[in-house]
């Protein structure tokens, strides 16, 4: 068994995402999380609006103020 991200198990990396996700560093201030997570967190950050598809989508999330 391969334990992801997200903490749940998968028999093979076909059933693992990579991904990009909205995160807080220690400080709390924002941050880009790469993670290795199972299509049902993945789903769960798509429906949350966390993800990024691009690296320059990120950036330009951290560029903002606002979260």
């Amino acid at each position: 068994m391969i334990v992801l991200t997200c903490g749940h198990e998968v028999n093979d990396f076909a059933h693992a995402f990579d991904i990009m996700h909205k995160a807080t560093d220690r400080q709390g201030s924002k941050a880009i999380s790469y993670s290795t997570v199972c299509g049902a967190c993945e789903d769960q950050y798509r429906q949350a609006g966390e993800l990024f598809d691009s690296n320059e989508q990120a950036k330009a999330w951290l560029q903002q103020e606002r979260w």
